[in-house]
């Protein structure tokens, strides 16, 4: 994140499981992605779209940029306003 406290954070997909090491650089990534947080915020709520935002250059990817747009196509979209708790039904 371009906005926090200068770190590197590493996430690696094997094996259709998606795993995010906290601290942790890789050697050698396939590519390397920077956002501030409100970006990322700013996707999770769909006000952007992850090309737009590249476009524009809120995301900067350094590497195979194709690595990104697949990884979220793997992504499950969902309804951000579903229902946490639903009523009990009456029967």
């Amino acid at each position: 994140m371009s906005d926090q406290p200068v770190r590197a954070d590493g996430a690696a997909l094997r094996n259709g499981v998606l795993t995010y090491r906290d601290g942790l650089r890789h050697a050698k990534p396939d590519a390397t992605v920077t956002m501030s947080k409100a970006t990322l915020d700013r996707i999770s709520l769909r006000q952007i779209t992850l090309s737009d935002a590249v476009r524009t250059g809120e995301i900067k990817v350094e590497g195979d940029g194709r690595n990104l747009t697949e990884l979220m196509g793997f992504i499950t979209t969902f309804d951000p306003s579903f229902n946490i708790v639903t009523p009990i039904a009456k029967h």
